[in-house]
């Protein structure tokens, strides 16, 4: 019987149904989650009344530092990924910084002849096991490139920041049991096994 470990870095992009395994782990998480409160003053009291509004959205930022080859390499045999290169020349750097560019946008799906909805650029993303986030990405998507340029012509190293404000509601109990690393149960994880 084989024995499978759950790949523990991984960016999933849910319009590609395919992830990308991240060799490394970002120096730096940003995690936020805040509660919004309505005060009223009430007559002869020194405080307001506070009344519970809304909490979030929880909102993570991740900056990346990336190499080509180093990222190449450990998706070798990451069959999710491999087939959405984009064209002859790119790998995979170049398909999830276009994908994470194109999350940016919505994607539009016909239902009907008369309608369209919007489908948000969702992602998870998960960094070991102290974070874990399902959500869309908000904001920029920044890129930096940086290092020497290959033979292709492109420069081999990207330092990649973008902000994931998550969608799946939580409470209270859930949240003092899993801290950042909530919400993994309940993700679609199909395929995010390697021998």
């Amino acid at each position: 019987m084989a024995r499978f470990n759950l790949i523990e870095n991984y960016i999933y992009i849910y319009q590609l149904d395919a992830y990308l395994i991240l060799p490394v782990y970002p120096d730096r998480l940003t995690d936020s989650l805040g509660s919004t409160f309505a005060s009223t003053n009430a007559l002869a009291r020194t405080a307001p009344i506070y009344s519970y509004s809304y909490s979030g959205p929880r909102t993570v930022t991740v900056t990346l530092e990336l190499n080509r080859d180093l990222i190449n390499e450990t998706n070798v045999n990451n069959d999710s990924f491999s087939d959405k290169v984009i064209s002859i020349g790119d790998d995979y750097i170049d398909t999830l910084v276009n994908y994470l560019q194109a999350m940016a946008l919505p994607a539009y799906k016909a239902q009907e002849a008369s309608a369209k909805t919007v489908n948000p650029p969702m992602v998870a993303v998960r960094f070991g096991n102290t974070l874990f986030v399902k959500g869309i990405v908000s904001g920029n998507i920044t890129l930096y490139w940086s290092g020497g340029v290959g033979k292709d012509g492109k420069y081999k190293d990207i330092s990649l920041s973008f902000t994931v404000l998550e969608t799946d509601p939580q409470d209270a109990d859930s949240i003092a049991k899993w801290g950042s690393f909530r919400g993994l149960e309940t993700a679609l994880t199909k395929g995010l096994y390697r021998a």
